[in-house]
């Protein structure tokens, strides 16, 4: 839940908030703090290097996180697919043959590092 009401809620202030519950997680033993396992898990789903699938939901203050396939709760796993450095994904390559829609744009990052939300017309609406 949004903790703050007149702010919009956003799928990246969630991103933000379970990636702040990395302090729930020992990166040492591989395992939670005793008693923020929630929380730490939130923060691993987020982080996890064998997350491949991400979707988001957002509605009445509420974001649900859709991470597939859900991290791997095994404290050596743990160890090994959680880097201690939060890393921006890279950019997919396109495939050849791949083609964007029609006289569609793909807005440039504004000066926060943000993309305008999608459109019709845009590459991405």
């Amino acid at each position: 839940m949004n903790p703050d009401p007149k702010s919009e809620t956003t799928a990246d202030k969630a991103m933000d908030a379970w990636y702040a519950n990395s302090i729930y997680f020992d990166y040492n033993t591989g395992k939670p703090k005793a008693g923020k396992e929630t929380e730490a898990y939130d923060f691993l789903n987020v982080i996890n290097t064998e997350t491949t699938d991400v979707g988001f939901g957002v509605k009445d203050g509420y974001v649900l996180g859709y991470f597939c396939p859900k991290a791997n709760t095994d404290p050596e796993a743990l160890k090994k697919n959680t880097p201690r450095e939060r890393e921006p994904p890279k950019m997919p390559v396109l495939p050849a043959g791949t083609l964007l829609k029609e006289n569609a744009t793909c807005p440039e990052l504004d000066d926060t590092g943000k993309r305008p939300a999608c459109a019709e017309g845009l590459c991405c609406g």
